[in-house]
């Protein structure tokens, strides 16, 4: 018990305060910290106005097992969870105490990252001229200082996405990636694309995809809701084993009710999105009307693949400010300028026709681009209206098997084409057919 007091005296000056809980006996605690004497360290001047960390720890065993519980949240209210499960017998005291020194052990890894700050060698060098007393890091660090500037006490990295990119803390690295992934205006991006929009933010720090997918890996909704597979109600797709594989990979798997994937409208690049975001955002189905605005919002404030722009950029013809700029004061937050604002807004809609344009020019070469890779192995089939078709039994009759039936059924007309490659068909009585076909599962009847 002795690392508790070694642990509590020695992170005063991180302005930690314990406070043990009701459940454990006062002459416990006296006993535990009268064993041990260590040497008090006198306050520093400005500690009552260090903002404090929370530290909340609960224990608990049984006969068979312990466990604990660890919350560490910081002054910005960010909330970091931990879980244990002890391998070993422990009272319930016992339990408490390993809870709070593995939470005291947390606190102190998380001070000692917060110690070094990577801007700190460039800062040094830029304002005071320092180096460090190694030749080849020295040699490093002026090559590196090239791309750095300082505004202000800000540190700042030349980048060519952007005039500038402001440098962050390991703290503000955080609180950035949990405000873009998580908080209001969060779409639980993947870790990439959560890295990309930091960066478009205005906000750097030289490993911020490495922290971006590391938050995406340990975020509940994103583990839950990560990964799906749509596929249509064919016999290949409907078997224990199939299933079973996609569980074991965590992966939903959602059947589409048109033979087609690609005609399925939950498929359609928007929409699924859209509801992405709401399943990781919601824990009750009723709910989801009051997170729709801001799944909306997120959308529209990440850059489309298909378009390169984002949808408030193809409106405005601005990108809109996030909290995040405001919070952690982004280049264009720190020199915003009313008037020149305003100005700059009505430049930029001048030109919004420009960058719709092309923007469009984009969206069509992707398609195109989309369309080869599909039809590249696609036999073309030519058919028009009234022609005798036969259907592949085994994409409108999944549920039917067995080794006498047969492989086509039919025959239908063509009632209509909806597009190259895509069909509607009726009965020969007219008697119209649920849903649109694809070309590949008809083939020409002959009488």
């Amino acid at each position: 018990m002795g690392r508790l007091a070694a642990w509590t005296i020695e992170l005063n000056q991180f302005y930690i305060e314990y406070k043990p809980r009701t459940t454990i006996k006062a002459q416990v605690l006296s006993d535990f910290v009268v064993e041990y004497q260590f040497k008090t360290r006198a306050p520093k001047p400005d500690e009552d106005q260090l903002r404090p960390w929370l530290l909340f720890v609960d224990g608990s065993s049984t006969s068979d097992s312990g466990g604990a519980g660890i919350i560490l949240i910081s002054p910005e209210g960010f909330k970091i969870q931990q879980a244990l499960k002890f391998g070993f017998s422990a009272t319930n005291n016992v339990a408490e105490y390993e809870a709070l020194i593995t939470g005291l052990k947390l606190v102190a890894n998380l001070e000692a990252e917060s110690r070094f700050d990577w801007r700190q060698p460039f800062l040094d060098y830029i304002i005071d001229d320092k180096l460090p007393e190694h030749k080849a890091e020295a040699r490093a660090l002026i090559f590196k200082a090239r791309n750095y500037c300082v505004i202000g006490s800000l540190l700042y990295r030349r980048a060519l996405s952007k005039p500038l990119l402001r440098c962050l803390a390991p703290d503000e690295a955080l609180q950035a990636i949990v405000e873009i992934h998580t908080d209001i205006c969060g779409e639980h991006l993947g870790g990439n694309n959560l890295a990309l929009k930091v960066i478009k933010q205005g906000l750097y720090r030289p490993t911020v995809r490495k922290d971006c997918e590391d938050y995406v890996k340990k975020c509940q909704a994103c583990q839950f809701y990560w990964n799906s597979s749509v596929s249509d109600k064919g016999t290949q797709f409907v078997g224990a084993q199939f299933e079973k594989s996609l569980e074991d990979l965590k992966i939903q798997h959602i059947k589409a009710f048109v033979a087609y994937p690609q005609a399925n409208g939950l498929s359609e690049v928007t929409n699924r999105t859209i509801l992405q975001g709401l399943k990781k955002r919601i824990e009750e189905i009723p709910r989801w009307v009051d997170e729709l605005p801001n799944v909306l919002w997120s959308y529209r404030t990440t850059p489309q693949s298909a378009t390169g722009e984002t949808p408030s950029r193809l409106a405005y013809g601005v990108d809109a400010v996030l909290p995040v700029e405001v919070s952690l004061i982004s280049p264009r937050i720190e020199v915003f300028d009313l008037i020149l604002s305003l100005e700059g807004l009505r430049l930029h809609n001048d030109l919004l026709e420009e960058t719709r344009k092309e923007s469009r020019i984009r969206m069509i070469a992707q398609q195109e681009k989309t369309a080869r890779y599909f039809n590249k192995k696609v036999k073309p089939k030519c058919l028009k209206v009234d022609d005798l078709v036969l259907r592949d039994s085994v994409a409108s009759q999944p549920a039917i098997s067995g080794k006498f039936k047969p492989t086509w059924e039919g025959p239908y007309r063509v009632s209509k084409v909806v597009s190259s490659g895509t069909y509607e068909l009726s009965h020969l009585d007219d008697w119209p057919i649920k849903n649109a076909w694809n070309g590949i599962h008809l083939k020409k009847f002959y009488q």
